[in-house]
Formats: structure tokens, C-alpha cells, sequence
């Protein structure tokens, strides 16, 4: 394990890692080799995401890319981080916030929290949108892939988070055959599952935001990568 201390200075961690949770400033030790998580200065080491997880990413983007074409909209990845510091007053109420983000908080540093989720679809943008920790608005839509070592998160303080500033639809992908859909309604998420049943090969997720859109996701193409 290679251990190299960054300093007490701001870091984004979007770049070095593929599922970063949030940026803060801090003097903290990161492992370059098996890659982090960092919540509430607290250091867990993991490894990196499977193929499985990423050809799911890449896959789901792909196909945002093809439907997004000749739109003002684009499908961003985890290395496009999400800018809370702008929101913090919609968030900071929420008691799964005060918990992971305690030690910022207190810190005065509320300004430099930040999340990355794995797809983020963003309409109508302009460079000045987005700083170095990220889109300063709120997403159409966005999409995190399960992962065993952060995978609570997804169902837990990230949904929280996206219900309270408004992204009006986010999907959690569990694995190939499970997908949860929380779309907003009156301020609040309502969920939708899509599963396979047996001898299906082919899950279909729609989207409400933009009209004709169902995401496909075939479990031979998915599987031959794991």
C-alpha cells in the first residue's frame, strides 16, 4: 500500500478515484493503490469499481448519448462532481447530512461539500455552471450503480439529498436485473422497481423526464464482463 499525505489543502477527489462521496478540506493520507472513500475524515480503503460496474456506466451512458444528441443536454460522469455548497440551506436540515458531514460542518466548510454520482444528466448549462467541485445546479436525472463497499449510501444520505434539492428522477442500479426508480412528486421521491423475471435477458427502465427514453440493459452483454 503506497500512502502519500496531501497536505491541509483542498482536494478534489474526483480525480482519484471513480467513486468519490464527497470533497472537503483536510490533512489526509490517500491510498493511490487500492483507492478511497472518504466520509467525515475518516479513511475506508476499498478497491476499484468491478468491470461489471463500470461497462453498466458506460453502457447507460451510451445510450444517453445517442437519445441526448442534438439536445441541450449531456450525460456526465463521476469525474463531473455535484457542487452541495450552493444548496447547503436545502440540505442542512436533513439529519443523515449532520451525521456524514459533521466534522465540515462544524469546521465552517459546508461551502466545499461535494458529491460525484455516476451519471448525472445536466440540460441547459453554461460553462460558468461548474467550478472545480462541480455542476453548481441541480440535474435532470441521476444515476448511481451499486457498489458492496459504498452501495448504502445510494439508498440512504444520497437519497436524500437528491430528493431535497430537487433532481426529479434518480435510479439506483442494484445489479442487471434490479433497477430502483425514485421519481419526485409533490417534494417527494416515490419509488418504482424494474426486475427481470425468469428467462428474461433484457431489463427496461424509462424515463419520465425525457419522452421516449427507456434504457436497456442486456444481461448477456452486462454478465460477459464479470
Amino acid at each position: 500500500m503506497t500512502l502519500r499525505n496531501l497536505g491541509d489543502t483542498k482536494h478534489n477527489f474526483t480525480n482519484l478515484h471513480k467513486k468519490p462521496i464527497i470533497d472537503i478540506m483536510m490533512d489526509v493520507y490517500v491510498d493511490f493503490e487500492n483507492g478511497l472513500d472518504n466520509l467525515n475524515e475518516m479513511i475506508h480503503f476499498m478497491g476499484y469499481p468491478s468491470a461489471s460496474h463500470e461497462t453498466i456506466i458506460s453502457e447507460i451512458s451510451k445510450q444517453f448519448g445517442n437519445y441526448l444528441e442534438g439536445k441541450r443536454c449531456r450525460a456526465f460522469g463521476p469525474n463531473t462532481g455535484l457542487n452541495l455548497g450552493y444548496r447547503f440551506n436545502q440540505i442542512e436540515h436533513l439529519e443523515s447530512v449532520q451525521v456524514v458531514f459533521m466534522e465540515q460542518i462544524k469546521a465552517g466548510k459546508q461551502n466545499i461539500i461535494s458529491l460525484a454520482p455516476d451519471i448525472q444528466v445536466i440540460c441547459n448549462y453554461k460553462l460558468s455552471d461548474f467550478d472545480s467541485l462541480g455542476y453548481k445546479g441541480v440535474p435532470k436525472l441521476a444515476i448511481e450503480v451499486y457498489s458492496p463497499s459504498t452501495g448504502y449510501n445510494d439508498y440512504s444520505f444520497k437519497k436524500d439529498i437528491y430528493e431535497a434539492i430537487g433532481i426529479s428522477e434518480y435510479w439506483v442500479i442494484r445489479n442487471i436485473e434490479n433497477v430502483s426508480v425514485f421519481r419526485l412528486v409533490n417534494g417527494k421521491y416515490t419509488l418504482t422497481k424494474y426486475q427481470t423475471h425468469t428467462g428474461e435477458d433484457i431489463l427496461e427502465i424509462p424515463s419520465q423526464n425525457f419522452e421516449g427514453l427507456v434504457i436497456r440493459l442486456n444481461r448477456r452483454d452486462i454478465l460477459d464482463y464479470e
